[in-house]
């Protein structure tokens, strides 16, 4: 298996048809524990997503709680969409694949406000 991190959405059969990221594996929450040996040695980095944020850390929770060392909750499908508009994430190849190494991301910090200067008295 490659070095990249393996993409898993953790919702229902259901919403993945609906709507997933390309190159994402299905493997819904409840039934990480029983296909953890999908997901590579524990300390392969896994990424999780979801449609509900609460979704996406109860299962990172689960999966460091059974030896994954390497496991980042983004959220829920939507938010990340929103956070990163460049296509990065949408790559193919599923398990085998190579996406960008998410923790090695680091956000762009926001540009501090400007405050006006105040003259003492004023």
């Amino acid at each position: 298996m490659d070095a990249g991190a393996v993409l898993i959405d953790v919702g229902t059969p259901k919403q993945f048809a609906l709507d997933h990221l390309a190159g994402a594996v299905n493997i819904p929450a409840e039934s990480l524990a029983a296909r953890q040996q999908e997901l590579g040695e524990h300390s392969h980095p896994v990424v999780l997503y979801a449609r509900s944020s609460m979704r996406s850390a109860v299962a990172a929770q689960m999966l460091r709680g059974i030896g994954f060392h390497r496991v980042l909750s983004v959220g829920t499908l939507h938010r990340w969409r929103a956070e990163r508009p460049d296509t990065s994430w949408r790559f193919s190849g599923g398990l085998g694949a190579t996406p960008p190494d998410p923790f090695t991301h680091v956000p762009k910090a926001a540009a501090p406000a400007e405050v006006p200067m105040q003259s003492p008295g004023t």
